[in-house]
């Protein structure tokens, strides 16, 4: 590179002073239902939001990631939504908010962000419907990671390892992030090579 660099015309050099590459090299531990907040009650009563500013982990346990929140309905309680407001710091140190909204299946609403995050601040966590609703909530995180770098196209991530061999995970231009295919178990080491540098 020295070489090559040292008698290299300038544009030549131009390119490879622009051109950069970044290797994030992780484990990737399995998917963690409580690990932002194991449960939690909710206030009791009609419509209302509890807000949750104490958390079993406030911080991200790797590289940043996504929140996921399940909050399951009592025996008789009819709900229409669930809704979950996040503030926290994102994987750039940004302090912003995020709004998940839930998907009901048999009383059980999941709600899945796509924000990844280094840090949650508050998560404000609003029940409409009737009946009671003193049921728990719970925080945990899936297998989607921060890249910790904004890229312009897919094509940016260059290369992704896991599990011994290249992982068709997917990758998130919007939100900078990708997800593992496969299931994360601890016990491999995952790999993404991406470009940070573009010369054009």
């Amino acid at each position: 590179m020295n070489a090559i660099g040292r008698f290299a015309s300038p544009d030549v050099r131009a390119v490879l002073q622009a051109e950069g590459l970044r290797t994030l090299t992780f484990i990737p531990l399995a998917a963690d239902n409580d690990w932002w907040k194991t449960s939690t009650q909710l206030t009791t009563g009609l419509n209302k939001t509890t807000t949750i500013t104490t958390f079993t982990h406030a911080t991200c346990q790797s590289l940043p990631q996504t929140v996921i929140g399940v909050v399951t309905e009592n025996s008789g309680d009819t709900w229409t939504g669930v809704s979950i407001v996040l503030q926290g710091i994102n994987q750039f140190g940004q302090v912003v908010s995020e709004t998940l909204t839930g998907t009901n299946t048999s009383g059980t609403w999941t709600c899945t962000g796509a924000t990844c995050w280094i840090k949650l601040l508050s998560a404000a966590v609003t029940v409409t419907g009737t009946g009671d609703t003193s049921d728990a909530v719970i925080l945990g995180f899936g297998k989607i990671y921060g890249l910790c770098h904004q890229i312009l196209a897919a094509a940016d991530v260059l290369y992704t390892f896991f599990e011994a061999s290249a992982d068709a995970g997917t990758v998130s231009v919007a939100n900078a992030s990708y997800a593992i295919a496969g299931t994360p178990n601890a016990a491999k080491l995952a790999s993404i090579t991406l470009r940070t540098m573009r010369p054009y």
